[in-house]
């Protein structure tokens, strides 16, 4: 069987079981009307002096916390947290244990032991687009605030040595447009990717804030800039950044980009074309490796990426897709996965992302964090009722636990295709025509539209009688 063969009975076979999935959740007798939503994750959040601490934000379910190194899970609700949103947005794990967390437009959300929490708005109708730590200074975490006022917009970073208290840190720059990411190089240099008439830039700042000076990234309308992370001295730091194309009611209207620059961000070669969306990216905090990813990418890995140069070559580890991707600090590489499909919510790799086990999936999770009632999490985190856990965990599949039960150090998913062919190499096959929706689908949430019109038409089939079905021949 060839590499393209078999990869395509894989996906076959991980469609399949993802409508079972669904299928069986449609079985299930909704309770007060209301269907269990499958919580996807986007945020993986890691925390530097203790590998077993982990945080995964999920769209469509809050997050979830684990302090045993994935051993057992605890559920945080979005209203204990602090939002209503069904999107979560970006955050940081700090050393000591504090959870720093953006809720969007509700500002910053903060806790030090996950059970109370404590909010803090930079201005009376903020946008906090990002949050990341400061390696430079051990403990400080920064935060992206990006408004608009009338024809104007107002980009501000903030500071904070513990997640509470936090003060301005240089003042508001690029009021024509709109500042959508950052990153901290290892030495203390600011970077911004911004969205404006005039196209996407990236804005740099030496001097903390007080000064910035802006780089021409693409004319290209519609484009957002995300600053995946910078390392190196204030001349020759090696800054990625992917051009995040905007999407149309699920469909990518060009493939994103990534960008590579190895003057500091003065000018740029491109890193890799990507086939869609990549939505999940990760350069580890000593800068020798970056992780890229997405839903029709699967998972691309740069070594010595310190010392990239601009024709360097990225290699593709993995076929799979992925929502969120992030390195530990020894080295480990995590990935948000589709549970239904790969057998896990989230796995870990020991081996650059060639392959994974799993360290959480749904069945994991015992119930809500156990706090004390006059928190905010123990006051609004509840088993019982309409948006109990115990309605969420509906979705979750016993066979993802079954699994990670019989050999933990090996992947619990098919083994993937390792492809450490030049990125220019053919890569995958494109599908036949007839067989496009059974090789590429991905397992995200514009793959679950698809997943439920194939759902929807398998019931329609179904309620004209048992026929048998001839499927499509695929290579």
């Amino acid at each position: 069987m060839t590499r393209s063969t078999a990869r395509g009975a894989r996906n076959l076979v991980g469609l399949i079981a993802g409508l079972s999935a669904v299928l069986a959740l449609f079985s299930r007798p909704a309770q007060a009307g209301h269907a269990p939503l499958l919580p996807e994750p986007r945020t993986l959040l890691l925390r530097e002096d203790d590998p077993s601490h982990l945080v995964i934000g999920t769209r469509r379910g809050g997050y979830f916390v684990t302090r045993d190194a994935g051993a057992t899970w605890s559920w945080m609700c979005e209203a204990g947290v602090g939002y209503e949103d069904e999107e979560v947005y970006p955050g940081a794990l700090l050393p000591g244990g504090t959870l720093v967390l953006s809720t969007g437009f509700g500002g910053i959300t903060s806790s030090t032991d996950g059970c109370g929490f404590s909010a803090w708005l930079p201005s009376e109708q903020p946008f906090v687009a990002d949050v990341r730590t400061a390696a430079s200074v051990e403990g400080t975490v920064l935060a992206l605030e990006a408004r608009s006022v009338e024809h104007a917009f107002v980009n501000q970073l903030w500071q904070s040595s513990d997640g509470f208290r936090w003060q301005a840190l240089g003042p508001p720059f690029a009021p024509d447009a709109q500042a959508k990411s950052f990153a901290v190089s290892n030495e203390g240099a600011l970077f911004v990717g911004t969205s404006g008439l005039s196209g996407a830039e990236l804005w740099r700042s030496t001097d903390a804030g007080e000064s910035w000076e802006p780089a021409l990234l693409t004319t290209e309308p519609d484009v957002a800039p995300r600053v995946v992370g910078a390392y190196g001295d204030a001349e020759t730091a090696r800054v990625f950044i992917v051009l995040d194309s905007a999407q149309v009611e699920g469909l990518t209207t060009r493939p994103d980009r990534a960008l590579l620059s190895v003057d500091s961000g003065q000018t740029f070669s491109t890193l890799l074309e990507a086939a869609g969306d990549l939505s999940s990216w990760a350069l580890s905090s000593d800068g020798t490796k970056l992780a890229l990813g997405g839903h029709a990418d699967g998972i691309w890995v740069l070594q010595d990426a310190e010392s990239a140069a601009p024709n360097a070559v990225i290699r593709r580890v993995w076929d799979h897709s992925v929502h969120a991707l992030a390195w530990s600090a020894a080295g480990r590489l995590y990935a948000a996965a589709h549970e239904a499909i790969d057998g896990f919510s989230v796995g870990v790799s020991d081996d650059d992302g060639h392959s994974f086990r799993s360290v959480f999936a749904l069945c994991q999770v015992q119930g809500p964090l156990a706090c004390a009632p006059d928190t905010s999490v123990g006051a609004q985190c509840q088993s019982g009722g309409e948006t109990g856990w115990d309605v969420r965990k509906e979705v979750a599949d016993e066979r993802a636990c079954s699994r990670g039960d019989e050999e933990t150090s090996e992947p619990s998913l098919p083994e993937p295709a390792k492809m450490d062919a030049d990125p220019s190499s053919e890569g995958a096959s494109a599908p036949q025509a007839g067989c496009a929706i059974a090789l590429s689908y991905g397992p995200d949430s514009r793959g679950g539209a698809i997943a439920f019109s194939l759902v929807g038409a398998l019931l329609a089939l179904r309620s004209l009688g048992r026929r048998a079905i001839s499927p499509a021949r695929c290579p």
